[in-house]
């Protein structure tokens, strides 16, 4: 029934709609005379419950946030069964009340001569100068690569993800790298860092904090 009065609607020549909403010689729309007109009109096509409907819809903000979390672009039902689980979001208001614990900083670049032991995390970035995995079982197994500034020199090693790793560094690159700083032999270190390639058309510190959602094992 819908789509037959929008297909009515759509019949009406434009210089007819025009005219009776209340546009003038010159070309002028009154108004007021135009609303009336355009109530009237929508009355006639016997449309007006529908867009009294819908503009109640829009109107109200609780039915938006109502809405089932299944509906939102991306989501699904199989997902949507995931986050009701996992992290009691049922609706559209439960997302936008789902706040970040902590806010991680990547907005300043450390040189790597500056970094300190009382330094938690940092965002470094340099050249890979070097790539190389280190045969082993369990823990002795690693990749370690050799990240270079202008200043010095910072060791990047991976315990697991090895692979994946390895087949994303290249040697010769420039990279952020971000992660929980500690040091080895008097040398700084980061264990399992972020990398992300840093091209000279997008290379720097991010301009925000990064939040950090809560998220369970089964929605990573």
């Amino acid at each position: 029934m819908v789509k037959e009065r929008a297909n009515c609607v759509t019949q009406v020549s434009q210089s007819s709609i025009l005219s009776a909403y209340g546009q003038n010689d010159c070309g002028q729309m009154n108004p007021i005379t135009t609303l009336c007109n355009m109530l009237t009109f929508a009355k006639s096509q016997q449309l007006l419950p529908i867009i009294c409907q819908t503009i109640a819809a829009i109107s109200s903000p609780s039915a938006i946030l109502d809405t089932p979390i299944e509906y939102l672009k991306g989501v699904g039902p199989q997902r949507a069964a995931l986050l009701r689980s996992e992290l009691n979001i049922d609706n559209f208001g439960d997302l936008l009340e789902h706040f970040p614990y902590r806010h991680v900083d990547k907005t300043r670049i450390i040189p790597i001569a500056a970094l300190q032991p009382s330094v938690e995390q940092a965002l470094v970035q340099g050249t890979i100068v070097s790539v190389e995995e280190v045969p082993g079982k369990g823990r002795a197994r690693r990749l370690t690569a050799w990240l270079r500034d202008n200043t010095g020199s910072l060791e990047l090693t991976w315990f697991q993800g090895i692979s994946y790793a390895k087949k994303n560094i290249t040697e010769g690159s420039v990279y952020l790298a971000f992660g929980r700083l500690s040091w080895f032999k008097n040398r700084p270190q980061i264990v399992h860092p972020e990398m992300e390639s840093a091209t000279e058309e997008d290379k720097g510190p991010k301009a925000f904090l990064e939040p950090v959602y809560p998220v369970t094992e089964k929605l990573k």
